[in-house]
């Protein structure tokens, strides 16, 4: 092959070997830019199922779009040669490297430290993937073959998860075929041997570089196959609770050195430094069922940030936290509860001190769910609990036929979880720079809070709202990434870039822009330090550019969308401490810097922004209606005037007859610096439209047009 063109390709060396095919450097022609070409097993071409398999499977494959997870750039097929097109990801070295080469380079594992990030990287990815939708997925994308050499690093030594559903696009037939063909003639502990301790280093796991064999890479993958996937009859109708317990034996090997065989110890009892969460974490993603695994991603995320909130654990690689850093907060003291319905310019935390930051990937913060909750409980020996617990025995047929029914019982279960975390109900839309907006049906509500209300404000007045016309709201914030492109195409330069940014008479003097808001931010983070004016800047560009009408939401609009059908002070509920995992707010961390604050009762996981999509949404599909950053809307703020008695259909505060001060907008939703009362559906809060500041970015909503725009949730 070395040489050869294929697709446009040229083949220049080598770089892996496995069973699920051998990957090439690569080269286009035309763009003289170098790929990862993985050309696929030779029986893929032998049936058009298989065929037809190849082409719906790498299409899903190539519109994964997360940051912990190879892009595939193109597919393609030429003298029965099926390939894939990969972006090609290099390690720390300048050389292809993954998990595999990793564990090798630290003797055989690595420390609790070490795998911390990599394990929430992983799940992380895992947790997008399958709770992604579109009009070709109706529950998710399962990864079927998670393994250290399927686990990338890139220069930064972030991680890349590749192979998304390239074993779904081999067939479980073909796979299992493969290993029984591979034990025949390779000799290996019997893997219900329950006294076996042996490294996966004795059989490497997946053949991502050259020199490891395709028996290697089937056994890697047999080793990470939970119990249904490794049944002929259950093989084909499983779901994404095989990824968790890939995760749990990935967590396994890289934490002992071991795989988890048989009545494992658990990693606490392998090596005593070894925290006892990770007990928890890896017990529960072993379970032989399904239906006692985490039910999804989020889970273990939730559990995991908990754990390391309460034991004030640092991600490797971080710089050490100083007294007073690391908290919640922009400013030293938050601004008086009354100035603060006009939103002032707040520097970010950069702008007066040197503030380290923990470098996290994005995840959402989930409560800790059943036995996990022994580990928070004041005197509780939670490892000698932890171990004690009983484990599953081998069963007889009587037994195995009661499993089997229990895996089809698991499977209902896993269908209600995947349409209670992971479906946005509204059918939705995905425009041309990957922007997601779900179908906002036309309805009354009631707009404002009650009178007398616990944090009710004099300017949320309650009054019924008539919208007489549907839209699409953004499914969460527009991100850094999606702004970067109306810049880059457009040349537009944000007032903030400019120096034209005020807030109110005084001139905004910080040094700071969207592209360096004064915290670290990736292309998923909404976009901050963007005015009004700006905002409806990139609304034009977008409107032009797709012929379609883009706008902000009107704050009649923002509300119904934000309420979901509720009537109470959260889309969650009444009460402000119900909603962990729902909102990026001022949490404990803030104040421990402040006191005095008000805060959310937990750890939220972030110090500043999180990704737009990090949090559970509401019932209508939207992310980060409560806390992140606040959002333009429309309308000018008139805090006397909550919309005039007489309109009650479609209102939106053109400005006109207006009473309060002019030059001013309306801002929703609170940020990651907001008390909980600011972060309420019906709070309102305003800002000049001149004024770019750390804490506030916008959403879209798009008018109801030619619905053609490639669909998904």
């Amino acid at each position: 092959m070395i040489g050869k063109t294929i697709g446009g390709y040229r083949i220049l060396e080598e770089i892996g070997r496995g069973g699920m095919g051998v990957v090439y450097l690569a080269e286009h022609e035309e763009l003289q830019k170098k790929y990862a070409l993985k050309v696929l097993p030779e029986e893929l071409s032998g049936s058009l199922s298989s065929v037809d398999r190849f082409r719906n499977e790498a299409r899903v494959m190539a519109r994964l779009n997360h940051p912990n997870i190879v892009e595939v750039m193109d597919l393609g097929n030429e003298r029965d040669i099926y390939y894939l097109v990969m972006k090609l990801v290099l390690g720390p070295d300048g050389k292809p490297k993954d998990l595999e080469d990793l564990i090798d380079e630290r003797g055989g594992r690595l420390s609790p430290e070490q795998v911390l990030p990599i394990v929430l990287q992983v799940c992380d990815a895992l947790r997008y993937a399958h709770s992604y939708r579109d009009s070709d997925v109706e529950h998710g994308v399962v990864h079927r073959d998670l393994k250290p050499s399927n686990v990338l690093l890139d220069r930064s030594g972030s991680v890349k998860v590749s192979d998304f559903g390239l074993a779904k696009i081999m067939g479980s037939e073909w796979l299992l075929s493969k290993v029984q063909e591979t034990f025949s003639k390779t000799r290996t502990p019997e893997p219900d041997d329950e006294d076996n301790e042996d490294t996966l280093g004795a059989q490497r796991t997946v053949a991502h570089r050259a020199g490891r064999t395709s028996s290697e890479s089937i056994l890697g993958t047999y080793d990470y196959m939970s119990p249904e996937q490794r049944d002929p009859k259950t093989a084909a109708n499983v779901d994404h609770r095989i990824d968790i317990y890939a995760l749990g034996v990935l967590s396994y090997r890289l934490l002992t050195g071991r795989k988890p065989v048989g009545r494992f110890k658990l990693p606490s009892g392998i090596d005593s430094s070894i925290p006892a969460f990770w007990d928890v974490v890896t017990d529960r993603c072993l379970q032989p069922e399904p239906g006692d695994r985490y039910a999804n991603c989020d889970e273990i995320i939730g559990f995991l940030n908990t754990q390391v909130h309460q034991a004030g654990t640092l991600i490797e690689g971080a710089k050490p936290q100083r007294a007073g850093e690391e908290k919640k907060t922009g400013v030293q003291e938050h601004p008086d509860r009354e100035v603060s319905r006009h939103l002032r310019a707040v520097p970010p935390p950069g702008a007066s001190r040197d503030t380290a930051t923990v470098r996290m990937p994005p995840h959402r913060v989930t409560p800790p769910k059943t036995h996990e909750e022994a580990l928070q409980s004041p005197g509780s020996d939670t490892r000698t609990t932890v171990l004690q617990r009983p484990r599953k025995k081998r069963i007889s047929t009587f037994w195995l036929i009661t499993a089997i029914l229990a895996v089809l019982v698991g499977a209902i279960i896993g269908v209600y979880y995947l349409v209670e975390w992971g479906t946005g109900g509204p059918e939705g839309i995905t425009n041309s720079i990957g922007m997601r907006f779900v179908w906002i049906e036309p309805g009354e509500f009631t707009m404002g809070s009650p009178d007398g209300g616990p944090d009710n404000e004099s300017d949320e007045n309650q009054h019924e709202v008539r919208l007489t016309e549907g839209f699409y709201m953004q499914t969460a914030e527009v991100t850094v990434g999606q702004f970067r492109e109306f810049v880059e195409d457009s040349g537009y330069e944000t007032e903030a870039e400019l120096g034209l940014a005020y807030s109110g008479e005084e001139k905004i003097t910080y040094d700071y822009t969207w592209q360096n808001p004064g915290f670290e931010q990736n292309e998923y983070h909404p976009v901050v330090h963007v005015t009004w004016n700006d905002a409806t800047k990139f609304c034009e560009w977008l409107s032009k550019k797709e012929g379609l009408k883009y706008r902000l939401p009107t704050e009649a609009e923002w509300e119904y969308a934000c309420r979901a059908g509720t009537t109470t002070s959260y889309h969650w509920g009444e009460e402000e401490d119900d909603g962990e995992g729902w909102c990026n707010g001022a949490d404990l961390s803030a104040q421990e810097e402040s006191p005095s604050w008000t805060v959310f009762q937990w750890y939220d996981g972030y110090v500043n922004t999180s990704a737009a999509v990090s949090f559970y949404r509401n019932d209508w599909g939207l992310y980060g209606m409560h806390g992140n950053v606040w959002e333009w809307c429309q309308d000018w703020y008139d805090p006397n005037s909550y919309y005039r008695a007489e309109i009650t259909s479609d209102p939106c505060n053109d400005g006109q007859n207006a009473t309060g001060p002019r030059g001013l907008r309306v801002v929703r939703g609170g940020s990651w610096r907001s008390f909980p009362s600011d972060c309420r559906s019906a709070n309102r809060h305003s800002a000049a439209e001149t004024a770019a500041f750390n804490h506030i970015g916008f959403r879209v909503v798009r008018e109801r047009g030619n619905d053609s725009i490639s669909q998904s949730p």
